[in-house]
């Protein structure tokens, strides 16, 4: 079996807000259409078109929850790390090859991964690791730490957490999942 030639973050963590809206308009939109089944009874509850926009906002949840689920954030591949914006990620989606990359640090809640460019770490770029799923902000960080060849920072990570890191290997856990999202 061949390695994984890539791997794969999605925005999944941000899309459980989206599916929450979309339950919420949903029943709403629900409830809406069931007083009006009644409204010859009582003329004043909601006409049933007043079930119209709650609908269409759930669908919209839907959908974007859908989206951000099945389409990439960031993308560990062999030439390097490809990040897709939240907006038009096709034509604004930013390659960040290997050895543009000196080091990387990760904040100790795995909410913010630093890329420095320079040994000075005068430049770089900061990304947001809030999309990303909590369970794979880990292999995330693990995966980049060894792809540069440094140990995480004692400072940058809890000991537990190193620990974890230092015995991923492969990237696997014992279920036999890669990572990917």
């Amino acid at each position: 079996m061949s390695a994984p030639r890539e791997l794969r973050f999605t925005r999944s963590g941000q899309a459980r807000l989206f599916w929450i809206l979309a339950a919420m308009f949903g029943t709403a939109a629900l409830t809406l259409v069931a007083a009006s089944l009644h409204r010859e009874e009582n003329p004043g509850l909601p006409h049933v078109a007043w079930a119209l926009p709650p609908l269409l906002l759930a669908i919209a949840a839907a959908s974007l929850a859908a989206h951000l689920t099945r389409h990439a954030y960031i993308v560990l591949t062999l030439v390097g790390i490809e990040i897709y914006p939240f907006f038009r990620p096709a034509s604004r989606m930013r390659l960040l090859l290997w050895p543009e990359i000196d080091s990387a640090e990760v904040d100790q809640a795995f909410r913010v991964l630093t890329l420095h460019m320079d040994p000075g770490k005068t430049s770089g770029l900061h990304l947001a690791l809030e999309p990303v799923r909590n369970d794979r902000r880990q292999w995330l960080a693990s995966a980049i730490m060894s792809r540069l060849g440094s140990q995480p920072r004692r400072s940058a990570l809890p000991d537990a957490q190193i620990q974890a890191a230092g015995n991923a290997g492969g990237h696997d856990d014992d279920r036999g999942n890669d990572g990917a999202a």
